[in-house]
């Protein structure tokens, strides 16, 4: 029946192919779902999205050369699927980017060049148009597995990042208590907030308590933006469909390839060339 029917073979595949990827990653499977998540996560995902394909292509009464041509495109459709609309923010993207230096940070001779970041509640802001929102991640010593936020994705991730990156030292994340701490160190301060078009990130460079630079970044489209439950430790079975699904339905090879040649939501050489000058390196 398979081999009359092939269609319901591909569709049969997509089924399982979901089926051993949410148990596998189920709180409940334990250590050995953990396994089989781990040695097959990475390839389940573009499996399912290319047997759906086949199987709706089959459903065509035309020749085998007609159904994969139509399966090809049909993948990218489905590879993408609740990320469809992602395209029309892509096309009228135009970043916005703007900065100002008043003066560098004055270094002394016995002071290397360390830049903190002030530590803050910072909306998760993905800079990568495409791709699974969480990551899963697990710990060794408790044979435990839980969802992060996917990996180098996020806004303020990718500002430490090249904040370190450029100054050559590494800074910390501070947790400041006080105006007066704020005033005994060099830091930036990242702080985004929503316009009528789109998201603002704003970068302010403080030399002991005074704001000598700021870096700002507009029209971040709004879907940029998703504040997942269920991300942390211990906490895999709080909002795992939801997240679990995430993964499974945008941690495909047509994301992949989308986010290499589509422009992400961050203008990294922009921003770097603002912290050399900042930081009297230009």
């Amino acid at each position: 029946m398979l081999n009359r029917h092939p269609r319901l073979l591909f569709f049969g595949s997509a089924a399982l192919t979901a089926i051993v990827f949410l148990v596998a990653l189920h709180p409940a499977t334990g250590v050995l779902g953990g396994l089989i998540y781990l040695l097959t996560a990475r390839a389940l995902p573009t499996i399912m999205v290319v047997a759906l394909a086949l199987g709706f292509a089959w459903l065509l009464p035309v020749p085998l050369a007609v159904r994969i041509a139509v399966a090809l495109p049909l993948s990218f459709l489905l590879g993408l699927n609740t990320a469809l609309p992602v395209l029309l923010d892509l096309v009228r993207y135009s970043p916005a980017v703007s900065y100002e230096v008043r003066r560098a940070a004055v270094w002394s001779a016995e002071r290397h060049p360390v830049v903190n970041v002030k530590k803050r509640r910072w909306g998760p802001i993905f800079v990568l148009p495409f791709g699974p929102r969480v990551r899963v991640a697990g710990d060794e010593g408790c044979g435990c597995m839980y969802f992060l936020d996917a990996a180098q994705a996020l806004y303020s991730d990718r500002v430490i990042a090249t904040l370190f990156d450029a100054v050559g030292e590494r800074g910390g994340v501070t947790d400041y208590t006080g105006s007066t701490t704020e005033r005994m160190d060099v830091h930036i301060e990242l702080t985004v907030w929503k316009e009528p078009d789109g998201y603002r990130a704003l970068v302010e460079f403080f030399d002991h308590g005074e704001k000598i630079a700021a870096f700002a970044q507009r029209r971040i489209p709004f879907r940029a933006l998703t504040d997942r439950a269920g991300v942390g430790r211990q906490r895999l079975a709080d909002n795992f469909y939801e997240n679990a699904f995430d993964i499974l339905l945008h941690d495909n090879i047509f994301s992949f390839l989308l986010n290499a040649v589509m422009p992400e939501y961050f203008s990294r050489g922009e921003l770097r060339a603002f912290l050399l000058e900042a930081i009297g390196r230009r």
